[in-house]
């Protein structure tokens, strides 16, 4: 099992969870007040729909351990090494259980000294017991937190005097506690909030280590719920450690990848797969999904679903992929009841917006992709209806045949005629043929699979502009593109603009997303200018698609594989030579639009190009927190992204060996993009069906060879069209 040691790490992020339970500190070992939409408190211990703790420290004999010397990233906990020259070494051991509101710390002192010393070890907790985002719309109100100690039980008990919200800490050893303590750090005023410490003595002799346990544990519930999961904290310590243990090395198990000559890659393939467990949020009474990032997004998203899970199919992850499916169509049908798929759902269950247009046929997309690795029949026909329902929506927003509304650029007023908006709607209508030839339905099937033709020749006839070569970012009336240019000379914030929409105190979904270089600034200002001199010479009441901010979503066509061969290719140069000329105007690098790129450019067989974004991505490998690459390349936005997947797990099943399964009819279609630079490459252990497959790659002189290691004899394995020499050898096990 893997494990990550930084040196002298600073104040970056980690994070340390459970299904329940989650933790974020710095790997200092401290907890700086950190966060936009809960402004300074998406740090610290939280038990969606609650928090618990603002943080806690260490003292040894009332002095503040902090600035560790060392940090260790495991899949399964943290270590934070602290040393007093001549005194004491400390060691921070913690983990959250899997299934528990609870969090265990294992702190190891050693004494340096050359004598026997009796040492106070202290632990101080800052409870924050308060409601997760948007609790102003589940009518939630915080209360005063108050702070007790039991010195019958030696408990320290936590409550909120509004909702009864509860939790327990206790050490191992015996403890006392102080009345009235300061927190030990500078913080923001909270009066909400409450400090209070427990102290250990211990009598060390010199060279030797003692170690203190303490257990935290949470309940939304009551006080006696919380006293329960305390008990089984310190009755079943070890087992719960070797429960989660246990729980990374099926983990490791699964998937396994084997990539000769490319550590990084390698790397960072495996830390994935263990952030694919760390982001399953159970909410109970809300449902169990994945969400979409650390700090700032810790619940669940629409669109982000449709890129996280393919990774989590590859490691046969099919029933958290659908129970995130089934609460998006559970909390959709509560605040659409159309078909419409939201957003954006808070860990109490509370939608932030109704949905972009973008997200209901990517939900579609992702019900068919569950169906295709599982081959669970009876999944696809719980979700037919739903997903049905959505594209007929989707119809009651089409003009011309063609679907307004945003797609997934969040900037205010990019919502007329979107390009991916069109293209995921295409995608939408030729998922739902399939779907339904699948179960049955001809008539339907025949019906999408027409939408699907018309809204195709629809879109090449609007969006492509031939001047650039490239399909336009939005196609809008005159009357709509002149104030939208006009705006955007000077700004680029986010949507949603109204005032119904926004949260109050929140600003990350209102953030400027314009140029901050002053020459990006001027670059925006002048493809304006230049927009708005091509709508001065429209007829009034005449509609075009325009280029506005790059050539961001030309490339989808190819992702999706609409386009190949010389029209792929033109495309793909024009893109190229956009890039070139630096006319792009809006964006940070982000490693969600290199994993859709990686799709397309595996689509075309463009190996070179595959890698090469590859191993950007892996630029900004633990340039925060070790294991984890950021929302935004290589160190900016969410420390944990989950969709990163898509770019950092996804490519070799997905791309490299081109995995297309129909598991329903147990076979599988390979559509590779490999060479020589993947000599020796293998995904093994791959589950398909809920079997097991191994796949090989190997470079046999000038010939690529293709070994596939089957389950069964009821499962076939067949080759896709390719232009290069690939033999395929399938056996069964």
């Amino acid at each position: 099992m893997h494990s990550i040691r930084v040196e002298s790490p600073g104040n970056k992020p980690y994070l340390i969870s459970g299904h329940k339970l989650y933790m974020i500190g710095s790997q200092d070992g401290l907890f700086p007040e950190r966060g936009e939409h809960l402004p300074y408190k998406m740090w610290g211990v939280w038990a969606p729909p609650v928090k618990v703790l603002g943080g806690f420290w260490l003292k040894v004999d009332g002095e503040l351990v902090r600035d560790a010397v060392g940090y260790e990233q495991l899949p399964y906990g943290a270590v934070h090494f602290f040393e007093k020259e001549a005194q004491w070494k400390l060691e921070r051991f913690q983990y959250v259980p899997q299934e528990e509101k609870g969090l265990v710390l294992e702190v190891t002192l050693e004494n340096l000294a050359g004598e026997k010393k009796e040492r106070r070890l202290t632990l101080g907790l800052e409870s924050d017991l308060m409601p997760v985002w948007l609790a102003e719309r589940a009518g939630i109100v915080d209360g005063a937190d108050e702070g007790s100690f039991d010195s019958r039980t030696e408990i320290l008990r936590f409550l909120d005097t509004r909702n009864g919200w509860t939790a327990l800490a206790r050490a191992s050893e015996p403890a006392e506690w102080s009345e009235d303590p300061r927190i030990p750090v500078e913080r923001k005023e909270n009066p909400n909030s409450c400090y209070r410490e427990i102290s250990c003595r211990l009598a060390l002799m010199p060279g030797e280590r003692r170690k203190v346990r303490f257990c935290i544990a949470f309940s939304e519930h009551s006080q006696e719920s919380a006293q329960e999961t305390l008990a089984v904290l310190e009755a079943e310590n070890e087992a719960l450690l070797e429960r989660k243990k246990e729980v990374y090395a099926r983990i490791d198990d699964r998937a396994v990848l084997n990539l000769p000559g490319r550590r990084i890659l390698q790397e960072m393939y495996d830390w994935t797969k263990y952030i694919n467990d760390w982001i399953i949020r159970d909410v109970e009474g809300v449902g169990c999904g994945v969400a979409a990032g650390y700090a700032e997004f810790p619940w669940w998203f629409g669109n982000d679903t449709n890129y996280i899970v393919p990774a989590l199919l590859m490691q046969g992850e099919y029933e958290v992929c659908k129970s995130t499916l089934r609460l998006l169509k559970e909390k959709s049908m509560e605040c659409n009841g159309n078909g419409r798929v939201v957003h954006e759902i808070s860990t109490n269950g509370k939608v932030y917006y109704e949905g972009m247009s973008t997200e209901t046929p990517q939900f579609a997309d992702t019900v068919w992709m569950v169906y295709q690795w599982s081959g669970d029949y009876a999944f696809l026909e719980e979700m037919y209806d739903f997903c049905a329902a959505g594209m007929e929506w989707i119809d009651s927003i089409c003009e011309d045949g063609l679907p307004t509304g945003y797609g997934i650029s969040e900037i205010a007023g990019l919502d007329c005629f979107c390009c991916d908006t069109a293209l995921l709607a295409i995608r939408g209508y030729e998922i739902l043929s399939l779907m339904s030839g699948a179960l049955g339905k001809r008539e339907a099937e025949a019906m999408y699979g027409e939408k699907r033709l018309k809204t195709w020749e629809l879109f090449q006839k609007e969006f492509y502009l031939p001047e650039y070569g490239l399909y336009g970012d939005m196609a809008a009336y005159k009357e709509d593109i002149i104030p939208r240019a006009e705006t955007w000379k000077y700004t680029l914030r986010s949507f949603p603009i109204t005032e119904e929409e926004k949260i109050m105190g929140e600003s990350s979904c209102r953030k400027d997303k314009s140029p901050e270089d002053a020459a990006g600034k001027e670059r925006l200002r002048k493809r304006m200018e230049s927009v708005l001199q091509e709508a001065l010479r429209m007829e009034d009441g005449s509609r075009k698609a325009f280029y506005l901010f790059g050539a961001g979503h030309s490339f989808v066509p190819v992702e999706l594989g609409y386009l190949r061969g010389r029209e792929a290719e033109a495309l793909l140069a024009a893109r190229e030579a956009d890039r070139a000329r630096g006319e792009s105007v809006t964006g940070d690098m982000m490693p969600i639009g290199l994993g859709r790129e990686i799709m397309g450019l595996g689509n075309i067989g463009k190996l070179d190009l595959v890698l090469e974004d590859m191993e950007k991505v892996a630029e900004g490998f633990g340039k925060v927190m070790p294991g984890a690459t950021n929302e935004i390349y290589p160190e900016k936005g969410c420390f944990v992204q989950a969709w990163n997947s898509l770019a950092t797990m996804w490519p070799y099943a997905g791309s490299l060996f081109g995995i297309r399964p129909d598991a329903h009819r147990k076979h599988v279609l390979l559509a590779p993009c490999l060479g020589e630079q993947m000599d020796g490459l293998s995904l093994t252990n791959l589950p398909i069906g809920g079997e097991a497959f191994d796949f090989y790659y190997e470079r046999n002189d000038d010939k690529d060879v293709i070994r596939v290691r089957k389950p069964s004899p009821e499962w076939t394995v067949s080759l896709g069209e390719t232009e290069n020499n690939i033999e395929l050898i399938a056996e069964d096990r």
